[in-house]
């Protein structure tokens, strides 16, 4: 028997290879005969660069370049197999994990990093990125990133602002924007660069990075778990597979709008495979993705903890193996009772 082991990251905790490795050791205590793929997935958000770099057999690059509020922050992006396409996650370097809670401010921020990480794979020789813009700790429309690939801001008096923020959009032209500055800046990237980005599906994401990528960088905008499923090709590594085990740390009704587990049970149904998912906490509304076609929801919790303690790197591990572990006991007792049956 064959079990593919696709999950996300369980973010601030594990790593989507880290958790698959988890959930490998748990079906093997289980049966060590059943024959494992590990395919770690990601959405577009903390873990693309990794699942994308591996599964490629791509290498990573380190640069410095600066954080959302100025700082100096070390970012790392991936190279694919390919050595063309660069994959980038905003989040290493206009993220919201690298400002102190007590300094979260999204009109003091800039994709300025972001900007300078694109600049960067594009020195390494890539033509091709792959730009995940999820995590944003910024509002700045993509105003930053343009900057720091060459772009100029000008006030109204023709004066360049250096490090255009989110509460400094407004100073990019001379129209009042008392109440929307992302929706006045999508107008100026209208009028001068002929790019209407204000209705694109996406464009609002990431404090607008999306629109800035659309405009400035002549992007298309997809769902990150479609680029990962096709780079990973989790259909082909899924043929012929008896379940499908996924998840990620929070599972919630939000799981179906483009998150990894969901990916992952597309791929189920189109080939016909049952796909299971654990995640650390169930949320209440969780219940109604069991109607998209999951076979079930598991949560890895095995008694009341604090969330420090359930986030515990080797706790977490733990509780993965002996959930997935358990999972699988039960598959095999329900396929056993079923030749019995038969």
């Amino acid at each position: 028997m064959k079990i593919v082991i696709a999950p996300d990251s369980f973010k601030g905790c594990l790593s989507a290879t880290q958790v698959s490795e988890a959930i490998q050791a748990g079906i093997c205590a289980a049966d060590p005969d059943i024959t494992c793929e590990k395919v770690p997935l990601a959405d577009g958000g903390e873990g693309t660069v990794d699942a994308l770099g591996h599964a490629t057999g791509g290498r990573f690059v380190s640069a410095v370049v600066e954080g959302p509020l100025g700082e100096p922050v070390e970012a790392q992006f991936g190279i694919l197999g390919d050595e063309e396409t660069a994959v980038i996650e905003m989040a290493a370097a206009s993220g919201l994990p690298l400002i102190p809670e007590d300094e979260h401010d999204p009109t003091r921020t800039t994709t300025y990093g972001t900007g300078q990480l694109i600049a960067a794979a594009l020195d390494a020789g890539c033509r091709r990125l792959v730009v995940g813009i999820g995590g944003s700790a910024t509002t700045d429309g993509g105003a930053g990133m343009a900057q720091a690939l060459g772009a100029r801001m000008l006030d109204s008096q023709g004066r360049e602002i250096t490090r255009v923020s989110g509460g400094r959009l407004d100073e990019v032209a001379t129209i009042d924007i008392s109440e929307l500055e992302l929706a006045h800046f999508a107008e100026l990237l209208k009028r001068d660069l002929g790019k209407s980005v204000a209705e694109v599906p996406g464009a609002g994401a990431a404090g607008g990075l999306g629109a800035g990528l659309l405009a400035f960088c002549d992007a298309q905008l997809q769902p990150g778990v479609d680029i990962v499923l096709d780079v990973v090709k989790l259909a082909e590594k899924t043929a012929g597979a008896d379940l499908i085990i996924t998840g990620e740390g929070k599972i919630d009704s939000q799981t179906a709008f483009g998150k990894a587990p969901i990916g992952a049970l597309r791929v189920g149904q189109q080939l016909g495979i049952p796909v299971v998912a654990i995640g650390c906490s169930i949320a209440s509304d969780a219940r109604q993705l069991n109607n998209y076609g999951f076979a079930a929801l598991f949560s890895c919790l095995q008694q009341p903890m604090s969330l420090s303690e359930a986030m515990c790197p080797q706790t977490a591990r733990q509780m993965l193996k002996t959930t997935a572990e358990q999972i699988v006991r039960l598959w095999l007792a329900a396929i056993h009772e079923q030749s019995i049956q038969q």
